[in-house]
C-alpha cells in the first residue's frame, strides 16, 4: 500500500463510478488522495462533452507494468527549501516522467523538458524564486510491484 502521511491509502474503499471521472487539468489533491492512480478515459470519448482529456481513477496498490496507457501517480514534491507540494507524476510501464502540481495555485504541468517560459508561470504561481523550487524532487505515493520503496526522482 502506498504512504499517505502517517497512514496508507486505501483505493478499494472508495467506489470508481462515471462520476470519478473529469478532465486532467480539473484533478485536485483531494481526488488524488482519494485514488493515488488514474488513467485516461480512452475508450469513453464518446460520451457527450467527453474528450481525449479525461481521467479516471483505478482501484489500484500496486503499479504492475502490465497497463497499456500512461497512468497518473499520486506524488508528494519538495523543493530544494524543503517545502511540500502535491500533484502526479505520469507513469508508462516502469517509467517516471512529466507531471503535475495541483493545489491552490491551480494545476500546473510539469514537463519533462520545462521550457523557460512555462517555469516562470510555475514560479509565479507558487511564488517562489528559481533556486527556491527547483530542481524539484518527486516520491511517488504507490509501489511497483515487489518495489520496498516508493520511486523517487527529480524534475530539473
Amino acid at each position: 500500500m502506498a504512504r499517505r502521511g502517517g497512514g496508507f491509502y486505501n483505493p478499494t474503499s472508495m467506489r470508481v463510478t462515471l462520476n470519478t471521472r473529469k478532465p486532467v487539468e480539473r484533478i485536485t489533491r483531494e481526488d488524488l488522495r482519494a485514488f493515488p492512480v488514474w488513467t485516461f478515459a480512452t475508450n469513453e470519448e464518446g460520451i457527450k462533452g467527453r474528450d481525449e482529456s479525461w481521467i479516471r481513477p483505478l482501484k489500484t496498490k500496486v503499479l504492475a507494468g502490465d497497463y497499456e496507457d500512461t497512468l497518473l501517480v499520486a506524488a508528494e514534491f519538495r523543493t530544494p527549501r524543503a517545502e511540500a507540494y502535491e500533484g502526479f507524476m505520469s507513469v508508462w510501464v516502469d517509467e517516471v516522467y512529466a507531471g503535475a502540481l495541483v493545489g491552490n495555485h491551480g494545476y500546473l504541468p510539469l514537463p519533462h523538458e520545462l521550457p523557460a517560459r512555462q517555469r516562470k508561470e510555475i514560479l509565479r504561481a507558487v511564488k517562489a524564486g528559481k533556486r527556491d523550487f527547483f530542481p524539484l524532487r518527486y516520491r511517488l505515493k504507490v509501489l511497483f510491484r515487489g518495489g520496498r520503496r516508493p520511486r523517487e526522482g527529480l524534475v530539473p
